[in-house]
């Protein structure tokens, strides 16, 4: 089951002028055998489709074609692009998972993940959010339920057989520079067993 947040979709009058000049740059590049980039690439299949469409139609709608067709292209680049932030959190979250070395003990190796059973995803003043669950599949099967913001992965849950995993959201090799507290425990004398407590604070770089 998908939902995705529905948004209404202005467009200003330089996004109405913008598919003109658009054309004339992809055209260009073309011509020079540069290559296009992906939101590129729809805006010509967006053009070839309403091209075939409107190939014998009145001019009344070919005139209504050309201003449809900028919130068509801005409502498909933007549908695109939610896509691919999903794609890039699901890639982020079975490396996480394929890390947890209790989730190992648990599912063992060689996991395989399903694509998204659900997903939700939401604009609100320019932040986003996004919610997603997956299976992963080992020697067992379990649920995974991510939440984020912004792109990053927030909370990563992973549920199997009634056990509840928080997957820590970030590869160790990540955590560095953000500053924080802790104690730590060091052994001076190895031969004597006894350890010394120390606090430390680290700065953020």
């Amino acid at each position: 089951m998908f939902r995705i947040a529905t948004r209404r979709v202005l467009l200003s009058p330089a996004e109405i002028r913008r598919p003109f000049f658009s054309k004339i740059t992809r055209s260009a590049k073309k011509m020079i055998g540069v290559e296009l980039t992906e939101t590129e690439k729809r805006d010509n299949q967006i053009d070839k489709v309403f091209d075939q469409v409107t190939a014998n139609a009145p001019p009344g709608v070919k005139l209504f074609s050309k201003l449809f067709k900028p919130l068509v292209s801005k409502f498909v680049n933007m549908a695109a692009e939610n896509q691919k932030e999903i794609q890039l959190l699901h890639d982020s979250a079975r490396d996480l998972i394929s890390r947890d070395s209790g989730l190992s003990s648990v599912l063992g190796a060689d996991l395989q993940f399903s694509p998204p059973l659900q997903q939700f995803q939401s604009n609100v003043n320019g932040r986003t959010e996004a919610t997603l669950q997956f299976q992963v599949i080992g020697k067992t099967q379990g649920m995974v339920m991510l939440s984020s913001r912004d792109g990053s992965i927030s909370q990563l849950l992973v549920e199997v057989a009634g056990r509840h995993f928080d997957v820590g959201t970030k590869p160790p090799d990540s955590i560095k520079g953000k500053g924080g507290t802790g104690t730590t425990r060091f052994d001076i004398d190895d031969d004597d067993g006894e350890f010394m407590e120390a606090d430390f604070k680290e700065k953020d770089k």
